[in-house]
């Protein structure tokens, strides 16, 4: 028993900064998410978005498929290339973005008719650790975007959400007024 005791000290010395440490991190990183997709969705008020514009994480083709990430990239736990939100108007899906590393801004333009959707589920992210987050896939001009939806600090409810985001976008992309 007294062992035991010794132990789990031990195991709390050490690792409770480390833990602190993730936790507090992750939390301001959500923080940092939450306040970079409001000034977004401010300054781009002017889209007639009919929906209201949809948190999501963003990756490039490039960044998806990377095998291995770069140190800090490990050291964050990022899987994602920018945050930003989808607006989707009568005529096309909008992606505002702004990049994690540079915060240099992101804007892609799908149009319904030309664009294909897929569900794309889950990824071995750099480092080739499984992970729960689930990607959707949006391909035009043979350039392929991925997109996850913002769940929080932790990726439960990734796949709920990030399937309501690819059914929204389905019935967009099947309904688009040129489609009839």
């Amino acid at each position: 028993m007294l062992t035991e005791l010794i132990l789990l000290f031990y195991i709390l010395t050490v690792l409770g900064p480390f833990v602190i440490t993730a936790v507090i991190t992750s939390i301001d990183n959500l923080n940092i998410r939450k306040a970079v997709r409001e000034r977004l969705v401010n300054e781009n008020r002017g889209y007639q978005s009919v929906l209201n514009p949809i948190p999501v994480n963003y990756s490039s083709e490039l960044y998806f498929s990377q095998p291995l990430p770069h140190w800090a990239d490990r050291l964050h736990w990022v899987d994602y290339e920018a945050v930003g939100a989808l607006f989707i108007t009568r005529d096309e899906v909008i992606f505002v973005g702004s990049t994690v590393r540079s915060h240099e801004p992101i804007q892609i333009h799908f149009e319904p008719l030309s664009t294909e959707l897929r569900w794309a589920g889950r990824k071995l992210p750099k480092g080739m650790v499984y992970t729960m987050v689930l990607w959707l896939e949006m391909s035009q001009n043979s350039e392929r975007h991925y997109f996850t939806s913002e769940t929080g600090i932790l990726h439960t409810g990734s796949k709920t959400k990030t399937r309501e985001v690819f059914q929204k976008l389905k019935h967009i992309c099947e309904s688009s007024p040129e489609s009839h």
